[in-house]
């Protein structure tokens, strides 16, 4: 039986004041709170972490416990108005106000030495840019989305928060803190649009031998497998491992093992889980890093 560590919450958190222009020419300063457990830098490596919707710096917490003890150093974003980093009535919840706010903590931060990008579920299109499309519950977001966007006055906005608070936590099966939360990610998932970002994967193909690696499971409840699988198949060369006993002891060293072996020879892998769900970020932290262990020392 697979065991996890005991991990707390809200560890080695940093503040500080950021400073981006939005999609629509605004500049605007938020308060943003991330997790850095090194702030002063490490000559291992460095991951920049990026949560779903809903979602937050814990979600990656059981990846930087194994982490720790290698000497990279983890930092896990908070976007804004989900819980930790601020909101702002001009940030938009499209990839080009997140991918300003997340360049904007990559300047702020100023982190020397190699950096893996690692993203879940939503944060996955602004950490790889990748090509996909398809999330099963998309309707209900939408038209969550369309209702809370409806010309309404403050007072009927505040009702709508519990309304959205059980959308999430009832059909969508996602947890999150309270309803003016879920009225963010409703609207941050609405614009999850990885159909969009096949140039960037081109881009990749073309000018860069970043090794890629994309570990996902076969009973996701909001991503399907084979919809993974097509955006893998978009870049060169990519290889696949897919593991039916995804539950047994050995099965995360069995996958480490592979990467290693493999991303000597092809920088595309990806690595289906096929009895687990939607969060690989905790029940498969060791092998994720693990395998982010390897590329930093690639």
């Amino acid at each position: 039986m697979q065991k996890w560590p005991t991990v707390t919450n809200d560890l080695d958190l940093n503040e500080g004041k950021i400073n981006f222009t939005t999609r629509t020419g605004d500049e605007v300063t938020i308060k943003a709170i991330w997790q850095d457990t090194l702030p002063l830098g490490s000559h291992e490596g460095t991951i920049f972490a990026i949560h779903g919707s809903p979602g937050s710096h814990n979600d990656f917490k059981y990846i930087a416990h194994y982490l720790k003890k290698t000497g990279i150093r983890v930092i896990a974003m908070n976007m804004p108005g989900h819980g930790y980093t601020q909101k702002h009535k001009k940030i938009g919840f499209e990839n080009e106000d997140r991918n300003a706010f997340l360049q904007a903590m990559l300047d702020h931060l100023q982190i020397e030495g190699p950096i893996v990008f690692v993203g879940h579920s939503r944060g996955s299109e602004n950490a790889m840019a990748i090509y996909a499309q398809g999330i099963k519950p998309f309707f209900i977001i939408q038209f969550a989305s369309w209702i809370y966007n409806v010309n309404l006055w403050s007072v009927q906005k505040m009702i709508m928060h519990p309304i959205l608070y059980h959308v999430y936590k009832r059909i969508v099966r996602l947890k999150t803190q309270t309803g003016k939360i879920a009225a963010v990610c409703v609207q941050s998932m609405r614009t999850f649009g990885l159909e969009k970002q096949r140039p960037y994967v081109e881009e990749l193909n073309e000018n860069s031998k970043t090794p890629i690696v994309m570990a996902y499971s076969g009973k996701d409840f909001l991503i399907e497998d084979q919809i993974v699988r097509e955006m893998l198949a978009e870049f060169d060369g990519a290889e696949e491992l897919i593991l039916d006993d995804s539950k047994s002891d050995d099965v995360e060293a069995k996958a480490a093992r592979w990467v290693r072996q493999r991303l000597l020879e092809s920088r595309a892998l990806g690595v289906c889980f096929k009895q687990d769900g939607h969060y690989l970020q905790k029940f498969k932290a060791k092998f994720l890093a693990d395998t982010i262990a390897t590329m930093c020392q690639l």
